[in-house]
């Protein structure tokens, strides 16, 4: 399993929402969230993800994140995978991941 970052920028006047992830890379992909409640660290699955008119979604360590389970071939750092953002309204907006030992700074 792996974690996904990511900035997800809305050029467009209206608000988007992002409703699922894919990839062929990946037997599953979903968007999650860190939660911590009465002092203990929770991830929960999130349905959607809204980005405001010209506004970022942040996907980043301890907050909300990408999990990429059961990788369909070895992945090994500088590999790319391309990530779909299918979109509420229908649309899917393609991505490519580079694989990295560590999160980016």
């Amino acid at each position: 399993m792996l974690a996904g970052y990511a900035l997800l920028r809305n050029r467009c006047a209206t608000p988007q929402s992002v409703r699922s992830v894919a990839s062929q890379d990946f037997a599953a992909t979903t968007m999650h969230e860190t939660l911590v409640e009465n002092g203990v660290s929770r991830m929960r699955e999130v349905a959607a993800v809204t980005i405001p008119a010209g506004g970022i979604a942040t996907f980043q360590p301890g907050g909300r994140h990408l999990m990429l389970m059961r990788p369909k071939r070895a992945l090994h750092t500088g590999d790319r995978v391309v990530l779909r953002f299918k979109l509420v309204d229908g649309r899917e907006v393609r991505a490519d991941f580079v694989i990295r030992e560590q999160a980016p700074k």
